[in-house]
């Protein structure tokens, strides 16, 4: 965003809540060692965890860490801008938290396995064409031709693994 950067993912976890707490705590301690000021505040969902590294007030980079607990599953956000845009971003990032809904499904998993992201179709086509975009850009600025899209990766026989499995 305009603001910074945020990033949703989504675990598997117990049936009883808890798992954000347990993660929170490890995030804090580990945060303590790279950067000179921790805390933990509380967000609209519980404990957020906030690390600030050292440098000038408005442009020392800060990172938040968003977690919210459900039935078997559990989010983390992870939000990074500068500290004078740290606010708005934060709000950005829980305003996508509220609208991101979690199929976790009934297959055991073990806790703490990542859980597929799907995104909305639109949201999918914005960022496919602003990847290739970028992309384009960067080979511009570095005099190249944009690369070309990869070759299919199926025959008439179906992909790789489809043909290994009729074998």
């Amino acid at each position: 965003t305009p603001n910074g950067r945020f990033t949703i993912a989504a675990y598997a976890a117990p049936k009883s809540t808890g798992l954000w707490r347990e993660i929170a705590t490890e995030l804090a301690e580990s945060l303590r060692k790279d950067v000179p000021s921790v805390s933990i505040q509380d967000g609209p969902w519980g404990r957020e965890v906030v690390g600030v590294a050292a440098g000038d007030a408005n442009q020392a980079g800060v990172v938040r860490f968003i977690g919210v607990d459900g039935y078997r599953w559990m989010i983390r956000c992870v939000v990074n801008g500068t500290q004078q845009n740290i606010d708005a971003l934060a709000e950005e990032a829980r305003n996508a938290l509220a609208d991101t809904v979690v199929r976790r499904g009934t297959t055991p998993m073990p806790v703490r396995t990542p859980l597929t992201i799907e995104l909305p179709g639109p949201m999918a086509e914005q960022l496919r064409a602003a990847a290739e975009q970028a992309a384009a850009q960067q080979a511009q600025q570095a005099g190249q031709q944009p690369p070309r899209p990869p070759a299919a990766r199926r025959s008439e026989q179906g992909s790789a693994m489809q043909q290994l499995r009729t074998i």
